[in-house]
């Protein structure tokens, strides 16, 4: 299933709707934290941050600093 969520935001991603991307990521993170893989979370929200980059700057700072507590 997490691996389901990432693929989702990897697609929202390619098809321009960034906002559900961030949303897919941040989801599949969750799920890896609770299935104790806190590293792969991690990778996640960092995916999560570049995707935001250009258009949610502001975001960018806040994955940045969840995949750090998670880890």
């Amino acid at each position: 299933m997490c691996r389901s969520y990432e693929q989702a935001g990897l697609i929202s991603k390619e098809a321009g709707d960034l906002d559900a991307a961030v949303g897919f990521m941040e989801r599949a993170s969750f799920m890896f934290q609770e299935h104790g893989t806190p590293d792969t979370a991690a990778l996640c929200l960092e995916k999560a941050a570049k995707y935001a980059f250009p258009v949610l700057a502001h975001l960018k700072t806040s994955l940045y600093s969840e995949s750090f507590i998670s880890i």
